[in-house]
């Protein structure tokens, strides 16, 4: 396992209680949905390099449309992914500004302040449920830089919404979330099949999920769901992280 990133050195200053009122005042509204697109090392999956790039530039734009978040927010770990995601985003014609939360400090200044209690978080990358990596990640990674890099321990967030392909099918990788997580997130989410998304014909933007055929047979078409079938063909999973595995609890501390 790859030793965690190291980008800080100090961690935020607090702010006064005068000062998270007066945000709190300002800011209040309906809870909203962040969304970060995670990239693997540039050593990693280098066959599978092309396909990232292309699938994941393309889940920022549109997943960024779907929750109206004005920017990109990027973690690619290392200057070389970072530079190959810029360059394919050039292709799209999106104007949000692309922030790699792995840059600087002042990135993940800048990407806590949008958020408030009750929000969610959505995380994309390529899954692999069978080796049960996310963008290269094992849970234990996963779980060290969004508590620690990210540090959103604390911040009252609600789901945790993994939309990497079929990451429901790992029940291990499923289980160390929550234990790990349960101090950030209410719930955590997964899903049994591929994660996709796309454009409708009037422009709009929208998630799908993709059951793949297994056959080699021409007339047999992959499966299609919307939104609406999540729930009937259970292909999503929301887990209460307060309802956790004891001996995973005592792992993951």
């Amino acid at each position: 396992m790859k030793e965690k990133s190291e980008i800080f050195t100090n961690k935020h200053k607090k702010q006064s209680p005068a000062s998270s009122m007066a945000k709190f005042f300002k800011t209040k509204g309906l809870n909203k949905t962040h969304v970060i697109i995670f990239y693997a090392y540039s050593d990693e999956y280098p066959h599978q390099v092309k396909h990232e790039l292309s699938a994941g530039v393309e889940a920022g734009v549109i997943l960024s449309k779907i929750f109206h978040q004005q920017e990109i927010f990027i973690y690619a770990p290392d200057k070389e992914k970072a530079c190959l995601v810029a360059q394919e985003y050039k292709k799209h014609p999106c104007e949000k500004p692309l922030i790699n939360l792995c840059d600087n400090e002042n990135n993940i200044v800048y990407f806590l302040s949008k958020i408030q209690e009750g929000d969610s978080l959505l995380i994309n990358g390529q899954g692999d449920p069978e080796a049960e990596l996310i963008a290269g990640r094992d849970a234990e990674s996963l779980i060290e830089i969004l508590l620690e890099d990210l540090e959103l321990s604390d911040k009252g967030l609600k789901n945790l919404d993994v939309d990497s392909c079929r990451m429901g099918l790992s029940f291990n990788y499923r289980q160390k979330l929550i234990a790990g997580l349960s101090t950030a997130f209410n719930c955590i989410i997964t899903y049994t099949m591929l994660c996709s998304w796309g454009m409708s014909e009037t422009n709009q933007p929208y998630r799908q999920w993709i059951k793949l055929n297994d056959n080699n047979r021409a007339e047999d078409a992959d499966d299609f769901y919307s939104t609406d079938d999540l729930e009937t063909y259970g292909i999503r999973i929301k887990e209460s992280t307060a309802s956790i595995n004891p001996l995973l609890a005592e792992q993951q501390g």
